[in-house]
């Protein structure tokens, strides 16, 4: 059923958007590894530590890997799971040939909101919102009602 394609959509969508978080991660923790094995703190005992230093510190690197607080990774996850139902809901819209620019809302906002200091306000600005979209696009996508077509003509 058209359903079940949704939901192995978001599914599928899901996988791709953690696989690139994991990437991300993996990247980033190589670099620091590279760093601190060859770098100028090379010889230095505490140049392993810099690396957790650096998550805390930068507000770009604690909102990809938030280590202990509860609101940074909830905003993670709900990014994640709206991404995916509007990937699933823009790959409807494009096949219905309506209009699609709705799926730029969520991918503007991500852009805007996911550098986030620590211990911000925006991860529950983020919740929020993302909840939010999360439910519209979930209806738009589960309840919505479709358009009869009798003899070719809508």
């Amino acid at each position: 059923s058209e359903k079940a394609v949704v939901l192995l959509q978001i599914v599928y969508n899901m996988l791709v958007w953690l696989i690139l978080w994991g990437m991300q991660v993996l990247i980033i923790f190589l670099i620091f590894k590279i760093d601190s094995r060859f770098g100028e703190n090379a010889g230095d005992p505490l140049a392993g530590q810099q690396m957790y230093l650096l998550f805390y510190i930068s507000p770009l690197l604690h909102s990809l890997l938030p280590m202990e607080e509860t609101a940074a990774w909830t905003a993670n996850v709900l990014i994640i799971i709206e991404l995916s139902v509007a990937g699933a809901y823009w790959t409807i819209l494009r096949r219905e040939k309506k209009s699609t620019g709705e799926i730029f809302i969520g991918y503007f906002s991500v852009l805007l909101l996911f550098r986030r200091e620590l211990g911000s306000v925006s991860n529950l600005i983020i919740i929020g919102g993302f909840s939010i979209l999360i439910l519209i696009d979930c209806y738009k996508l589960f309840f919505r009602k479709k358009e009869v077509q009798l003899c070719g003509k809508p």
